[in-house]
């Protein structure tokens, strides 16, 4: 919800952010997909709406919000 409310996501996007997206050297957030809903329970992976890929910067509280949980991640090579 942080990367909503803080980052302007929308919320299928923050849900389809991977580990790998974020660099908190760098402190952006790469918004390359997004989470939808495709019928019934089922869900699909897809780019944003109407080609909205783009790189999100990130305050500071956000990235304090971010890095507990990266840093608990298997893959925190992309996380730095």
């Amino acid at each position: 919800m942080a990367l909503c409310a803080f980052a302007g996501l929308r919320l299928g996007e923050a849900a389809a952010v991977q580990v790998g997206d974020v660099d908190l050297t760098a402190r952006t957030i790469a918004v390359q997909r997004q989470v939808q809903r495709a019928g019934g329970d089922a869900v699909e992976i897809r780019p944003p709406k109407h080609g909205s890929e783009r790189t999100v910067f990130l305050a500071d509280g956000l990235v304090d919000i971010v890095r507990p949980h990266l840093v608990q991640l298997p893959d925190r090579s992309a996380g730095r």
